[in-house]
């Protein structure tokens, strides 16, 4: 069972981390390439590349958020629809009855359950650590915040899928 959890939380984070930089970079280069086309016959020198840098990079962690959030949700939905280790975990109804299949709409109390205590634990962290250690804001920086949502993550996950009352493993037998 030990096992079964950690290929849970190994492809948890996977799928996060894939999904999560691919949408941001396509939404980052989409809006990027729209405020190209907008603006029009400009040349395409140093400062044009140095531009075209800055409003990427600008919209690439404002997409990166969203698609943060949405690949937490697609990974939730993931978790539900793959065999780990001949166990299969099973989202059920008030009745006690499996769902087939499982969509979105079905995930989103473990979803909301899960980003609460996720964003209650960093900004627990990150008021004890400018408390405590006397640390700028500024010293978090969003990749240092990701690790940390990313280990929280990982170590909640377990918890929370346990604890919640309409989830339950299921053995698959060898297959």
């Amino acid at each position: 069972m030990r096992n079964f959890w950690w290929e849970v939380r190994w492809v948890w984070l996977r799928y996060i981390l894939i999904w999560s930089l691919l949408l941001g970079l396509g939404m980052s280069s989409l809006i990027t390439l729209s405020t190209i086309v907008i603006q029009g016959g400009i040349a395409w020198d140093l400062l044009f590349w140095k531009a075209v840098w800055e409003i990427g990079a600008f919209w690439f962690m404002i997409a990166w958020s969203l698609a943060f959030l949405l690949s937490i949700i697609g990974a939730f939905k993931a978790l539900f629809h793959h065999t780990y280790k001949h166990y299969k975990l099973e989202l059920l109804d008030c009745d006690q009855h499996p769902y087939e299949p499982v969509i979105i709409r079905d995930i989103m109390p473990i979803w909301r359950m899960f980003l609460f205590f996720t964003v209650w634990l960093v900004v627990l962290i990150v008021l004890i650590s400018v408390g405590v250690f006397g640390l700028m804001l500024a010293d978090f920086g969003t990749w240092r915040l990701f690790a940390i949502v990313l280990v929280l993550g990982m170590m909640l996950l377990k918890p929370i899928l346990s604890l919640t009352r309409n989830v339950r493993i299921v053995s698959k037998g060898v297959q």
